[in-house]
């Protein structure tokens, strides 16, 4: 799916991702469970409910309610007085690994391999950011750092024993 734009511009993100996220039919419902963001690109986890019968060829495992949670991505932008949005699902390739660890350990069993991929990075995003830094730990840079001072400090390759 390509972008989707508003003419209007729209003051509340998450309002809306959360009304374009809830829906109810016949057939089945969905409404969201957890929504945050990692600056324009927004996450949410969505519950989906069978009504009538639990479908057997979904790559997600369901719940004894018949009911299963699955993650979408929303990249946002605003261009020219315009809000617009891409929407894709876990199931289709999602594009940003920065979900953090609650939304994903939300998710139903999937057997969707991009699914699977895309909640392996997140899983590797959120152990790397957790790292802490302690007093006497020593960052090495793999090239020459500039500072905004105009001063380069030249990058020194390290000794071989």
């Amino acid at each position: 799916m390509g972008w989707m734009f508003y003419h209007n511009p729209v003051d509340d993100v998450e309002a809306e991702i959360k009304r374009m996220c809830t829906s109810d039919s016949d057939e089945m419902s969905q409404f969201p469970v957890y929504i945050t963001h990692h600056g324009s690109t927004w996450y949410v986890a969505i519950k989906a409910t069978f009504k009538n019968k639990v479908r057997d060829n979904l790559r997600y495992k369901s719940d004894l309610t018949g009911s299963f949670i699955f993650a979408c991505e929303f990249l946002t932008k605003r261009s020219n007085g315009e809000w617009g949005y891409k929407a894709i699902a876990e199931s289709s390739g999602l594009t940003k690994p920065h979900s953090p660890l609650k939304l994903i350990n939300m998710l139903s069993p999937t057997t969707a391999e991009s699914a699977l991929e895309w909640r392996a990075k997140c899983l590797k995003n959120t152990a790397m950011k957790s790292r802490k830094l302690l007093h006497g730990d020593i960052i090495e840079f793999s090239k020459s750092l500039s500072c905004t001072d105009g001063k380069t400090k030249a990058y020194r390759e390290p000794p071989l024993f």
